[in-house]
């Protein structure tokens, strides 16, 4: 029997989209392809959780940021996300849950063998070439960086790209959030780096999703839940898909 609380009043079934996409350790995707049973992480969790206990009904699909950025800013009102405020496109369209679910350090990284100074910041972007992974805004930080005089920004895939140019000298620096940078193990003594900002994270919601303060309401419930209890069961039978 679904977990009800007499606070969330739905009139009718929630229901909404939830796209995901590889951002550890708050989702793991490590094959895509296979479908969202295979998602690990905190997201993965919460959705799980909030599907069987709120019941909801949600529509899973790997859907990347910018993608999720486009179908919002194109009217797509069905879609419930983890994201950080400040995303310039999306001005006014979303509402957020009261506290963050998730905080990371966004940091400068770069290779120590190639490094003239001792530390570095975003001052020193100028006339450099910085890589960044595709798909992140870091909290708007991705446009203002295009202002900055003679800075070349390319876009890779994932962090292990990022350090191969870091260690080939086809990059000076590297702006990735440190969750993401640790994950990946390969040459892990061989970078520097300087923090830049903590960026929290909040559960998002189209402004025009019906029942949207309930939905938000519902999943930060069950957020703080998980937090109390980190060993979240896991079974196959209470997968949404498998519902």
């Amino acid at each position: 029997m679904p977990w009800f609380n007499e606070s969330y009043a739905f009139q009718e079934r929630a229901s909404f989209s939830v796209g995901y996409i590889h951002f550890p350790p708050l989702i793991i995707v490590d094959e895509p392809d296979k479908g969202p049973e295979q998602v690990k992480g905190l997201l993965s969790e919460l959705m799980i959780k909030s599907v069987s206990e709120c019941n909801f009904d949600v529509n899973f699909s790997y859907l990347s940021l910018n993608r999720f950025y486009a179908a919002v800013a194109k009217g797509d009102k069905s879609q419930v996300q983890i994201i950080p405020k400040g995303i310039k496109q999306l001005d006014g369209l979303l509402i957020y849950s009261d506290f963050p679910v998730a905080v990371t350090a966004l940091n400068m990284y770069w290779n120590k063998s190639h490094a003239t100074q001792k530390t570095y910041n975003l001052k020193d972007l100028s006339d450099q070439t910085v890589v960044v992974i595709s798909g992140y805004q870091y909290a708007g930080l991705i446009q203002k960086l295009r202002e900055y005089p003679k800075l070349e920004i390319i876009s890779v895939d994932n962090v292990k790209a990022a350090k191969t140019l870091l260690l080939k000298g086809r990059a000076k620096f590297a702006l990735i959030y440190q969750s993401m940078f640790e994950q990946e193990k390969a040459f892990k003594n061989s970078f520097a780096f300087t923090n830049l900002s903590t960026i929290e994270y909040f559960i998002s919601a189209h402004k025009d999703l019906a029942n949207k303060e309930e939905i938000l309401a519902c999943l930060a419930d069950v957020h703080q839940r998980i937090l109390n209890n980190k060993t979240v069961k896991k079974t196959k039978s209470s997968h949404p898909i498998n519902r």
